[in-house]
């Protein structure tokens, strides 16, 4: 909750401030370009899109993992050693 004199952040700020720290992270050699991501997704999933566009506009590449959330992929044991609230998108740098 802000007090009153606080400047708010819009979204538009908000966004560019995490781009702003990836893109340090990435110059300080943290996560580069070369560094292989791979996106555990449903197709359907807005959270995923998302990450999808979050990703594009940053001009990063990924590996699309689609996860069959309807025969229940995201609960078996290999996916709950990702997140282990059986939830998607789920971001993993190799």
């Amino acid at each position: 909750r802000r007090g009153a004199g606080q400047p708010t952040i819009s979204r538009h700020e908000t966004i560019h401030c995490r781009t702003w720290r990836f893109s340090r992270a990435r110059a300080r050699g943290i996560v580069s370009s070369m560094t292989a991501i791979e996106l555990y997704s449903h197709p359907l999933s807005g959270h995923a899109h998302r990450v999808r566009l979050f990703l594009s506009l940053l001009g990063l590449e990924c590996r699309r993992i689609d996860v069959d959330l309807m025969k229940g992929a995201h609960k078996q044991p290999e996916f709950l050693r990702l997140n282990a609230f059986g939830q998607v998108p789920v971001l993993e740098l190799a």
